[in-house]
């Protein structure tokens, strides 16, 4: 299930300002040569709410997320992001 949340995260615009803010984040340390780690992004305050946001959007279309689905969308956006701000 966390793959919708990652689906909604990446395609829903209302969730577009959150991540553009993380990209930018990351792309800054990775310009001052600081390393960017998963972990640490995926359990910072910005993306847990955002995930909490993702999964009350998905609970308007009936669908259930547990602790472990919203943990698991945290590190495949945060590993999305920072691939995406690599590039």
């Amino acid at each position: 299930m966390s793959e919708n949340l990652v689906i909604y995260a990446r395609n829903v615009r209302e969730f577009y300002p959150a991540l553009s803010w993380l990209r930018k984040c990351v792309e800054k340390r990775i310009n001052k040569g600081e390393a960017v780690d998963i972990n640490y992004l995926a359990r910072c305050s910005t993306m847990t709410s955002l995930v909490s946001s993702v999964a009350k959007y998905g609970a308007k279309f009936g669908e259930t997320y547990t602790k472990e689905d919203k943990r698991q969308a945290c590190m495949e956006l945060a590993e999305y992001i920072i691939e995406d701000t690599k590039i």
